[in-house]
């Protein structure tokens, strides 16, 4: 999945943001991936905690508006659209890492804005670096 790695190391599942070079901010696809991850850790016995964390200098600097605002033909989507996804997406990924039964500790760096500060204040813990730069 492009932008996000997970790997189960024993009961340990560890969630990378991998997008660097845009501040791990995230896109419509990775928001998907994230909340399905995070729904079937909490089904899966063998998980017993979820460590998110990214790559780079940033824990994840909100939703990439440029790629939000560019359909798939490179004509800009109709007004509204963005409010139209949030129901299906990140309304919908906020639930899943507060209702889920397995522990889920955030190791935030750098810029947690937007959803990547609602990802930060979701989790069970919140490890945050003094280097942090949090905006709402």
């Amino acid at each position: 999945m492009t932008g996000l790695v997970s790997e189960q190391d024993g009961p340990l599942l560890r969630i990378r943001i991998d997008r660097p070079d845009k501040r791990n901010a995230l896109d419509d696809t990775m928001v998907a991936g994230l909340t399905e991850i995070i729904e079937a850790a909490g089904n899966d016995e063998t998980v017993r905690a979820v460590l998110l964390t990214s790559a780079g200098a940033d824990f994840c600097s909100g939703f990439d508006i440029v790629a939000r605002n560019s359909g798939n033909d490179g004509k800009r989507p109709r007004a509204g659209s963005i409010q139209r996804r949030l129901p299906s997406q990140a309304h919908r990924l906020v639930p899943a890492l507060l209702e889920t039964q397995v522990p889920i500790v955030a190791a935030v760096r750098g810029w947690a804005a937007g959803i990547g500060l609602a990802l930060a204040l979701a989790a069970d813990v919140a490890v945050v670096s003094d280097t942090a730069r949090c905006r709402g």
